[in-house]
């Protein structure tokens, strides 16, 4: 049996993305996200980014991006498209991990000593 591994592709906010989430978020309701139904996907699938703190360059998937759209649209703001939402979005790339801190060669010699020749 051949098991394949999906591999989700980020998008970064853009400043569109960013206002449309204000908009939505200072409406009655709090906006519907999909971070819940992705909890509950069956093992195996990835989770998306948290929608909570929006900002411009921050992590969205392509499903957060049309969902926002859908609940701008349903909400009767016609103004928003998609194409104007993922304008200027590019591939969220995170950020390295941090470097380990450098050991000079005498603390490395240190660590390498009996505890009696120290």
């Amino acid at each position: 049996m051949i098991t394949t591994k999906l591999i989700m592709v980020l998008l970064t906010m853009t400043d569109a993305i960013v206002k449309a989430l204000e908009k939505l978020e200072t409406q009655s309701d709090p906006v519907e996200s999909r971070e819940d139904e992705a909890r509950k996907d069956v093992q195996g699938t990835a989770r998306e980014p948290s929608l909570s703190e929006p900002a411009i360059g921050k992590p969205i998937s392509h499903r957060q991006a049309i969902d926002i759209f859908r609940q701008l649209k349903s909400r009767g703001h016609s103004s928003y498209h998609l194409d104007v939402l993922l304008r200027g979005s590019r591939i969220y790339i995170p950020p390295p991990p941090p470097k380990p801190e450098p050991v000079s060669l005498t603390q490395k010699g240190r660590m390498h000593m009996p505890l009696a020749a120290c």
